[in-house]
């Protein structure tokens, strides 16, 4: 149960304690202050338990578009217990890296698929699931070639297959920033054994995170590929699911 003002509804962006609107992170933040025995304060978007690869996901989706308010509310106040206390340094980079891999092999692969690049597409989906991130980023960079030959090509002649084009080639650069991400939390991971080593562990949890914001950006672009912006919200909750999911 949670303990967060009554009445509380959730909006796009931060919101205001005033007004009993928060968004989903602003709840977590409310609701962390109440259990620590402290007055809510200001709303906020930062929350010292929350892991900050999981905050990014769940901003972008608290401020996609939702049918109502109430829906995004219901979504944000079954979401707030599964947050909280989420907060691992090495767990984050394990979440990264599920991340960059969903991103190539289903985003990606999604967005190439709607612009009718279909063996580029077949050939990411074909990773497998525990796929090396230097492959992947190779997969990744080889299809975003093809996009881009492809978009150049369609741009004089079929303004859909280039937009859809277009929007693929972007998927597969969010795609390779995913993998490059990631592959540089690896690097910062290997050098953060020691746990004193505060500046690699804190640069590991920022590339965990940029693995975060590209993943957001490639299910953006799978959006735009699609032209259905639903796509962009159901492609959020995978990619928390995918998130939440990793050990």
């Amino acid at each position: 149960m949670l303990e967060v003002m009554p009445n509380v509804h959730a909006g796009r962006g931060i919101g205001s304690v005033v007004k009993h609107e928060l968004c989903v992170m602003a709840m977590c933040a409310a609701e962390y202050r109440l259990r620590q025995g402290e007055p809510i304060g200001e709303a906020t978007d930062r929350c010292e338990c929350v892991s900050p690869v999981l905050r990014e996901l769940a901003i972008a989706k608290n401020d996609a578009w939702w049918e109502s308010d109430k829906e995004r509310t219901a979504w944000a106040l079954d979401l707030v217990p599964q947050l909280l206390g989420t907060r691992d340094e090495a767990r984050d980079v394990r979440r990264a890296a599920a991340i960059a891999r969903y991103t190539v092999r289903v985003i990606a692969a999604e967005a190439l698929r709607s612009a009718e690049l279909l063996e580029e597409a077949d050939r990411l989906a074909s990773l497998p699931e525990d796929v090396r991130l230097d492959v992947a980023e190779a997969a990744a960079r080889t299809a975003r070639t093809a996009a881009t030959d492809a978009w150049t090509e369609r741009a004089s002649w079929d303004t859909w297959a280039a937009m859809a084009t277009r929007a693929a080639e972007a998927a597969s650069k969010s795609a390779v920033d995913a993998a490059q991400a990631v592959r540089a939390v690896r690097v910062a991971e290997a050098t953060a054994e020691d746990a004193e080593n505060e500046l690699s562990v804190t640069w590991a949890v920022r590339a965990a995170r940029a693995a975060a914001e590209s993943a957001i950006g490639a299910t953006r672009a799978a959006k735009y590929a699609t032209q259905a912006i639903a796509r962009d919200s159901t492609g959020l909750d995978d990619l928390l699911r995918v998130a939440m999911e990793t050990e």
